[in-house]
């Protein structure tokens, strides 16, 4: 492609017919070859949203965040950020914790160059930063955990509190990911003390409460 080369875009309905345009300036197309570059992908904590982002870092970035998208295996995460040599993306859907295969979309067009980087993409760590309801009955109870950084395919190991013996108890009977970031436990039948801190187990990972509010991550 030439750049700035513009042609018209034709929608054809049938092989026999075409859509023309009312207004040819409406659908006039310009190709580019001066396409953006990306130079690094990280995840980012935002503490103030509890949430998983990604940050892509390159040059020649163009739009905005209604204007850009990014994809993991093919999911679309809302944009929160573009600049000329940053976007940042917040991850609201995702299989794993594993995120690999990320594509980024600008208007301008897909990054030139190297993809390596982004078939690869980045892990991230489980954050534990809440639980809904955090009261529950002696009897047993269904409660689901926001973790974000776990995928809907993850598969959480273990969810316990600390008992008057500063001992470690399992605090559910089933475990099961809903989807991305919500982890439902069925409680045990058994007496929780009072506002008990919960640690959750990803695989071998323990996420303990990443919330500013501690309370958030208590059970009772």
């Amino acid at each position: 492609m030439t750049h700035n080369k513009q042609g018209k875009v034709i929608v054809f309905l049938k092989t026999s017919e075409e859509a023309s345009c009312v207004d040819n300036l409406e659908c006039a197309f310009t190709f580019t070859n001066l396409l953006p570059n990306v130079t690094a992908v990280a995840p980012e904590w935002d503490s103030a949203s509890n949430a998983w982002n990604v940050k892509v870092s390159g040059t020649k970035f163009s739009g905005n965040a209604s204007t850009s998208m990014l994809s993991v295996a093919g999911i679309e995460q809302p944009a929160v950020a573009v600049l000329p040599t940053t976007a940042v993306f917040m991850i609201t859907n995702a299989l794993n914790a594993k995120l690999a295969n990320i594509r980024l979309y600008l208007d301008i067009g897909i990054p030139d160059g190297d993809r390596s980087m982004l078939d690869k993409g980045v892990e991230l760590t489980p954050k534990f930063v809440g639980i809904s309801s955090n009261k529950g009955s002696i009897g047993g109870s269904v409660i689901v955990l926001n973790v974000q950084g776990v995928g809907s395919a993850d598969v959480v190991s273990d969810i316990t509190f600390v008992d008057a013996d500063s001992k470690d108890q399992k605090l559910c009977s089933k475990i099961s990911t809903l989807a991305y970031g919500k982890v439902e436990c069925r409680t045990l039948p058994v007496s929780v003390p009072a506002a008990s801190v919960v640690k959750v187990k990803v695989g071998t990972l323990d996420a303990e409460c990443a919330n500013e509010v501690a309370s958030n991550c208590q059970f009772e």
